[in-house]
């Protein structure tokens, strides 16, 4: 599930590693957005067919949500191919109220953050309501 030219971690075993913690995620209060490029159809027909969703994931392909949540784009390095999409995701974590409590905009492609810190942001979030 690594990207074969980079080693990075891939947006769908991301989501893996995410539905393997589905119960503790659902149970926590809060909810666990991720952003990805691309339209819905293209990710889910593509990249996560198959992959069982238990929270969001924003498809942006007009990169709105990108612009309001401080997204940005990947450097273009000699070389790369300039028609390689550039923009950068991210990993967020709502609170029922709609307030975002913790955000983690990637640094570089395939930049997310663990299950672990995630869960932790979501029981701290938990043991404060």
């Amino acid at each position: 599930l690594r990207d074969r030219r980079t080693g990075q971690q891939t947006i769908r075993e991301h989501v893996a590693r995410l539905h393997e913690h589905r119960d503790a995620i659902l149970q926590a209060g809060s909810y666990v957005v991720l952003v990805a490029f691309g339209g819905s159809d293209a990710l889910r027909e593509g990249v996560l067919e198959g992959v069982e969703l238990a929270f969001p994931v924003g498809m942006d392909p007009k990169k709105d949500t990108y612009r309001a949540w401080g997204l940005g784009r990947a450097p273009l390095w000699r070389g790369a191919n300039p028609l390689t999409p550039r923009q950068l995701g991210g990993d967020f974590v709502v609170t029922r109220g709609g307030k975002i409590a913790y955000a983690h905009p990637q640094k570089k492609k395939g930049e997310r953050p663990s299950v672990e810190e995630l869960l932790d942001v979501l029981r701290k979030l938990e043991r404060t309501d």
